[in-house]
């Protein structure tokens, strides 16, 4: 599981060393290949007639390029050879790049989506296929990695495309294409993780679990690397609490709350008695775990702080109102802002760690439709659609 988002320099290819397979049952398609790469200098340039002849080569030779042919007609064809840096470890600084004929042009976005270098015309000529392997050169000495590179030529293919259905037809099959690959749901996971969508990354576990339990290690170690705990049926570890703001005006509430959270683990616990301080804490670039506040605060409701903490960078975390003053004709209020729980005062510190704990398990690894309901709402009320469609369309799953 190391390195499993590992990117590829794009040196690699442009080193004239590189080694290439060329994949191509015609001879003379093969060879005219193989002369726009022998007279651009590169020097280790192969040919195979089949997949297995492919797989010999690769076997024998440093290679780090494959260019297919479709091998429609073929019982291993280019999917068997995208899968293998995939699927294969040892193989998987490995990129291929595609030759299409015009009745499997319409599979440009599977081929993008199985992690393709390029796709190429296969009805070609020296010049053409010199062009296409020119601008492809130009792609990858302007980045860095070769995703890079890969993104930029995926994007002129979005831009060509003016057809808004075309446009939705080729994202659907591009997630669709990615989400039946194991090797490419283990990176789009760890991709969430890093990205800090841990509830979409835990429902990806689940789901690839119960496809694929011969994953259960791998996951198991992702789960652990980023969650800190290793079962993933509950994901429970330690409570996701480090970081804790608390806004009460009352001293000895703050103290109270202070040691409910420190017990519970949290790190750092900042505690404010105005809604001014709270706020500066939150324009200060810290995103906190968790906000507890009073609901009046100098005659002013806490559903104006708790507002100003949704349009400031915590979206998806967790606010309790602790307070005995929240009115039966609050709560549809409080109802709407979405991911906000009442703790009545008073109540015991035990009482308060026992809902917390539940709570805010539940609120990072959601079991009910109504608790990705909210976050889905939050999120779209601070303006982020892409971001609702994501965890809308892990839930229906």
């Amino acid at each position: 599981m190391e390195n499993i988002l590992g990117s590829i320099p794009t040196s690699v290819f442009l080193d004239k060393t590189v080694g290439i397979v060329i994949v191509e049952p015609t001879m003379s398609i093969a060879s005219t290949i193989r002369r726009v790469f022998l007279e651009s200098d590169y020097s280790n340039v192969f040919i195979a007639h089949s997949v297995l002849d492919a797989i010999n080569t690769i076997g024998n030779n440093n290679i780090n390029w494959i260019i297919t042919s479709p091998l429609t007609e073929e019982r291993l064809n280019q999917w068997h050879l995208l899968r293998i840096p995939l699927e294969v470890a040892a193989y998987s600084n490995i990129m291929v790049s595609v030759l299409v004929n015009p009745d499997n042009v319409a599979l440009t976005e599977e081929y993008y989506a199985f992690g393709a270098l390029s796709v190429h015309s296969r009805q070609l000529t020296y010049n053409t296929f010199q062009e296409e392997i020119n601008a492809l050169q130009l792609r990858l000495k302007s980045h860095a990695n070769v995703e890079q590179a890969i993104a930029e030529d995926l994007r002129g293919t979005f831009n060509s495309v003016k057809d808004v259905q075309k446009l939705e037809n080729l994202e659907e099959t591009l997630l669709a294409t990615i989400d039946t690959t194991p090797a490419q749901r283990m990176r789009t996971i760890e991709a969430r993780f890093k990205a800090k969508s841990n509830l979409e990354a835990m429902m990806e576990i689940r789901d690839l679990f119960s496809k694929h339990p011969e994953l259960a290690n791998d996951l198991k170690i992702l789960s652990q690397a980023y969650l800190g705990t290793s079962d993933i049926q509950t994901f429970r570890g330690p409570l996701p609490v480090k970081k804790v703001l608390i806004l009460d005006p009352d001293v000895s509430q703050q103290q109270f709350l202070r040691g409910v959270f420190t017990e519970l683990g949290a790190e750092v616990i900042v505690c404010c008695d105005t809604i001014d301080a709270a706020c500066n804490s939150l324009h200060d670039d810290e995103i906190y775990d968790v906000i507890v506040t009073e609901w009046k605060l100098h005659d002013v409701k806490g559903h104006a702080f708790i507002q100003h903490v949704r349009h400031h960078g915590h979206e998806r975390q967790p606010v309790f109102i602790h307070s005995s003053l929240v009115k039966p004709e609050d709560h549809a209020l409080i109802g709407e802002i979405g991911g906000v729980f009442i703790i009545t005062k008073p109540t015991s510190k035990e009482k308060i760690k026992r809902f917390l704990t539940e709570t805010i398990e539940r609120w990072n690894f959601p079991q009910e439709g109504e608790d990705h309901g909210e976050k889905i709402l939050n999120v779209l009320n601070a303006g982020r659609l892409a971001e609702a469609l994501s965890i809308n369309q892990s839930f229906q799953k």
